[in-house]
């Protein structure tokens, strides 16, 4: 019985995550990678630009953040081409930028339409 108690008490204390910087940028960081993806399959399978879409369209399939990050504003296209071009804005000052360099945190005022 004893061994059944510590189990419990182990997996609760495992369930009660908590965020920190770190993981909360890497979280921001994935978000946008998986919006990539998402872009950039649609470029695909239209053959077509994508236009300037908000990242949780239905199109891309993206709606949930995690209980720690909060999409404050997202924006994906495609060029002709196909090279995606997305800007994220998380909890207020997360800023992520993916284009032909990659993706990355950079400053808010650096993104386009930045503040």
């Amino acid at each position: 019985m004893k061994r059944i108690f510590t189990l419990a008490l182990l997996l609760l204390s495992a369930c009660k995550r908590e965020a920190t910087p770190a993981s909360t940028e890497a979280e921001a960081l994935d978000y946008v990678r998986l919006v990539r993806v998402a872009v950039s399959n649609a470029y695909y399978e239209t053959g077509k630009a994508v236009p300037p879409t908000p990242c949780t369209d239905d199109l891309f399939g993206m709606k949930k953040t995690s209980k720690f990050l909060n999409l404050e504003r997202c924006s994906a296209q495609t060029d002709a081409a196909g090279n995606a071009l997305i800007a994220a804005v998380f909890n207020g000052d997360i800023a992520v930028l993916s284009d032909a360099q990659g993706v990355r945190r950079v400053p808010v005022s650096e993104l386009p339409g930045g503040k």
